[in-house]
């Protein structure tokens, strides 16, 4: 479109909107068209004109209400036709065609298309309320860019001897027009009078063209039309080469029509261009404020009709995203980030498999490295990153073996610990099955030596307090009925295994009496086992190494064994004959957890 964008703005070009395009220009609307029209006015200014008789024959239409009755007679064919349709087509559809899924699917989509047809009629019809102001805007751009000093009248004495001529001869243009019959008018005189055909309509158009271009010195002619009949435009099968960009080309003007204005009026070139190539330029230049007018000139192409493959994939996408819905709302009710999927199973059988595979030195499941990966790279809380579609993925085995590898990731990275603290915090927050994946896990590395899976002395885990609290949740029994299942054959186990009946623990801490001062710390017992030894050698379990200089009160000791023996804070029961700080002396310390330990036997797991 560059060289019709050339031309246009060109001082010696003039440029002249013929009836076919101030119809068309009726049937936009105002933003557009007061788009248009801004545009070519500051494009071209005075170099655009309506000749007489364009402006002559747009009056002739609005009189008659010719787009009007045009719309109308449109709209009742496409009534008409649909209604025909309908009958014709239902035989036809009998039994499933091609890749229907079925007759029924078929008569339901040809019912459905047909309904929409009257919808669509009624919608165009409402345009005929706003059409006097349509017509209104036009015949203003028309009063203001008139062609003044037009000689139309005086044509009218020879014009049929001219046209005759030109018609027996082809010569353009107009003499497609040739064969237009007067027609009866019984609206306007009520007598059926005869009224002309303007079969020499263009003939008179083209001669005010040529006459003003004379007068004017034009460089060259822009006919703004729509008409692509071929006596204006170039006939034949010679194709029109595409603009850069692929827009369609400017079809040539009818090589007489271009002698012509080079004989009469000295023009060099005539060019024909509509809405659409007008638009194109519009666009190839970026020009402000045009995007209505674009928008409406160049509508986009129907889209290819569905395949009954695409109409099926569609179906199955809205019930799948009906039941996501679905899901959601359910989620959100139940104050879970979303229900637990479909396929997910965390059986025992699938968590002491996990337990199995989860060993140290297993080969660890892709779905599983590939989620570490993806977390490592995007650097995204667990919490958050553990979606239904990450959690579908790796499976009920794959997300407690994951539970277990950060549990063991927590034990010498302080980030790691942190993490493994948010994901125990926050499992109350994931459906039940998942929740008791994930805490099956945690529990796991807590109890059981990564290595071997045989039971810790004592049970270790950032967020150990956290998973005892999580006990009584109904989604924790089976994950702690599978590691007390595991337990069941240890000659020794830790003082506290995890129970959803969360029992009372009782624990005391007593001073010397008679021959030691009365503060002299004396015994602590848990579960009649004495957890304190007055010559400890190992000095990172002696009470001054782990009490940092804090006084030893009955509460910090608590404190002290629950975190090295693996007790719940929140069961134990403590009793004590001091209200303040205890003494002692300094090689006095907490035994060994592996010299803690409670008889199976004597347990009923």
């Amino acid at each position: 479109m560059a060289h019709l964008g050339v031309a246009l703005a060109s001082p010696t070009t003039r440029v002249y909107v013929d009836t076919s395009f101030l119809m068309w220009m009726t049937r936009i609307g105002s933003v557009a068209r007061g788009e248009l029209t801004r545009w070519l006015g500051g494009l071209c200014g005075v170099r655009l004109r309506v000749p007489v008789w364009a402006a002559h024959e747009y009056y002739r239409h609005h009189s008659e209400t010719s787009l009007l009755n045009d719309l109308t007679e449109t709209l009742e064919r496409l009534e008409k036709a649909a209604a025909s349709a309908y009958a014709e087509i239902w035989p036809l559809l009998d039994e499933p065609l091609g890749e229907a899924a079925s007759a029924q699917t078929q008569r339901t989509e040809l019912r459905d298309v047909l309904r929409a047809v009257p919808g669509v009629s009624d919608m165009a019809r409402r345009w005929m309320r706003g059409y006097q102001r349509h017509a209104r805007e036009v015949i203003e751009f028309i009063n203001e860019n008139a062609l003044d000093g037009s000689p139309v009248p005086a044509y009218f004495g020879s014009i049929e001897a001219l046209a005759t001529a030109r018609f027996t001869g082809r010569v353009p243009p107009g003499f497609k027009d040739r064969g237009k019959r007067e027609r009866k008018d019984t609206a306007a005189a009520g007598d059926g009078s005869s009224v002309g055909s303007n079969r020499w309509g263009d003939l008179v158009f083209w001669k005010e063209v040529l006459d003003d271009s004379r007068r004017r010195r034009a460089g060259r002619i822009v006919i703004l039309t729509r008409d692509a009949k071929n006596d204006w435009r170039m006939a034949g099968s010679l194709p029109v080469q595409p603009e850069a960009g692929g827009e369609r080309g400017v079809s040539p003007a009818h090589p007489f029509l271009t002698f012509e204005a080079a004989r009469e009026a000295g023009a060099e070139e005539v060019l024909l261009a509509d809405q659409t190539h007008l638009a194109a330029v519009a666009k190839a230049g970026a020009e402000a404020g045009t995007a209505a007018f674009v928008f409406v000139a160049q509508p986009p192409g129907l889209p290819t009709p569905e395949t009954e493959s695409q109409r099926r994939d569609k179906e199955v996408h809205r019930e799948r995203s009906t039941r996501a819905s679905i899901r959601s709302s359910m989620a959100a009710r139940d104050g879970v980030l979303y229900l637990d999927p479909p396929d997910f199973r965390a059986s025992s059988r699938v968590l002491r498999r996990a337990l199995l595979e989860s060993r140290a030195g297993t080969a660890t499941p892709q779905t599983v490295l590939d989620f570490e990966a993806s977390l490592e790279r995007t650097g995204e809380a667990s919490v958050a990153a553990l979606t239904e579609e990450a959690v579908t993925a790796m499976g009920g085995s794959g997300i407690a073996i994951l539970a277990r590898r950060l549990g063991r990731a927590a034990t010498g990275s302080g980030a790691a610990a942190a993490t493994v603290l948010d994901l125990a915090q926050a499992l109350q927050r994931f459906p039940a099955k998942v929740a008791g994946a994930l805490y099956f896990g945690l529990l796991a590395e807590a109890y059981f030596d990564p290595s071997n899976n045989r039971p810790r002395p004592a049970p270790a885990s950032t967020a150990l307090q956290t998973l005892f609290k999580h006990q009584t949740e109904p989604w924790a029994l089976p994950p702690i009925q599978a590691v007390s299942e595991r337990l069941r054959g240890a000659e020794r186990l830790p003082l506290y295994i995890p129970d959803p009946t969360a029992p009372r623990i009782s624990m005391s801490c007593h001073a010397h009496g008679d021959q030691e001062p009365p503060t002299r710390l004396r015994t602590l017992r848990v579960r009649g086992l004495e957890l304190i030894t007055p010559a400890q050698g190992t000095p990172e379990l002696r009470l001054g190494a782990r009490l940092h200089g804090e006084p030893a009160t009955a509460l910090v000791l608590l404190q002290q064994a629950a975190d090295l023996y693996g007790l719940p804070l929140e069961q134990l029961d403590l009793s004590t004959d001091l209200d303040g700080a205890y003494q002692f002396d300094p090689m006095v310390g907490f035994k060994s957890p592996a010299e803690i330990w409670l008889d199976p036997l004597e347990l009923r797991l």
